[in-house]
């Protein structure tokens, strides 16, 4: 259904067809496909008696384009042996990812033939089998590039994070995959992330994070695994997300807070150039001053001490302070009780003796 127009789209599902995985409804420009990995069902039927002889399963990329036509031209089922002559019969589709525009990352599963069908569950694909992918363009029905080797054979599709220039790869186990080079770049242990919540920022170049203890928003660099800094959350982070501009991180908190960070990192990183397109720093042409405040801007943050530094700088200065002031009157009076009560047991015990 399409809800700008109110008009409903009817499917050309074949017969005898499950899901492989969930269908996915791809934008094109003014135009909208449904793309989906099915598994057909294929049957011979002796033509007298009409008993079934034979029967075998095949896996397609279903591709159809959304109109109103029901055109049987539009659409298309591909067998992932029609795009490459390297791939083996036991080579199937096994899911879908959209990247950016109309393309999408069709990932086929090796050396696993058809899948199985149980009844109350449906198809069964396996989650953990060597893989490979496509880059498929929907709207021209091209796959524009081969990757033999798509992440590791223990990698899950699930909780599968792509950077917004499809440059790096983000497993739910942290494993970085570098796109250009077709390989695995790393594993990220140089801090406990809890499950689910890592988000790549600045093109993959960052991972973000919030840690295990829900306490802290970490950062760490992909391309090495090294921790860059964190940010105590003054409660317990429940979500993270990384706006469109690919810096900007929304952090959802345990009591209903929400926190809004920007990302400013390395000394290479244009921070005027960021700054300048807030909207609180963005004036009108006639204002004489506008360059005023964005120099503040920079200033303090590159000269400036962060919030929370001073803060634990105050707590330990504080703790300093509690450790070197003087006694209380209190104290004084017992300890100078005492030394009388003392005085007075050392002059009886001299008389006694004489």
């Amino acid at each position: 259904m399409n809800p700008e127009t109110s008009g409903n789209y009817t499917i050309d599902f074949p017969f005898h067809t499950e899901f492989v995985c969930s269908p996915k409804i791809v934008q094109a420009g003014k135009d909208a496909f449904f793309v989906a990995v099915v598994q057909k069902s294929e049957r011979t039927v002796d033509k007298v008696t009409q008993r079934e002889m034979s029967r075998w399963n095949e896996v397609h990329l279903l591709v159809q384009k959304l109109n109103s036509n029901h055109n049987p031209e539009d659409l298309f089922l591909f067998r992932v042996q029609n795009w490459s002559k390297e791939l083996g019969l036991k080579d199937v589709f096994l899911d879908i990812i959209p990247v950016k525009d109309e393309k999408i990352l069709v990932v086929y599963a090796k050396n696993t033939g058809p899948y199985d069908f149980v009844i109350d569950k449906g198809i069964v694909a396996p989650k953990t089998t060597d893989k490979g992918a496509f880059l498929f363009d929907v709207k021209y029905r091209t796959p524009l590039q081969h990757i033999p080797d798509f992440l590791p054979g223990s990698s899950t599709l699930s909780g599968l994070r792509i950077s917004s220039q499809f440059t790096f790869m983000i497993d739910i186990d942290h494993k970085v995959f570098d796109y250009n080079s077709n390989s695995l770049r790393r594993q990220i242990r140089c801090c406990s992330f809890a499950s689910g919540t890592v988000r790549p920022a600045l093109d993959g170049r960052y991972l973000v994070g919030i840690a295990d203890d829900k306490r802290n928003i970490v950062v760490a660099r992909s391309a090495d695994g090294k921790k860059l800094g964190s940010m105590f959350v003054h409660g317990r982070a429940k979500c993270l997300e990384v706006a469109e501009d690919d810096r900007t991180v929304v952090v959802g908190c345990e009591d209903g807070r929400v926190m809004i960070l920007s990302l400013i990192l390395e000394l290479a990183d244009p921070l005027r150039e960021f700054i300048e397109k807030l909207p609180s720093r963005v004036y009108d042409d006639n204002d004489d001053d506008d360059d005023c405040l964005i120099a503040t801007d920079v200033r303090r943050l590159s000269m400036s001490t962060p919030d929370q530094q001073r803060l634990s700088a105050q707590i330990r200065e504080k703790s300093k302070e509690e450790e070197r002031r003087p006694p209380s009157y209190t104290t004084l009076q017992r300890a100078v009780t005492v030394s009388r009560l003392s005085n007075r047991e050392r002059n009886n015990s001299v008389c006694t003796q004489q």
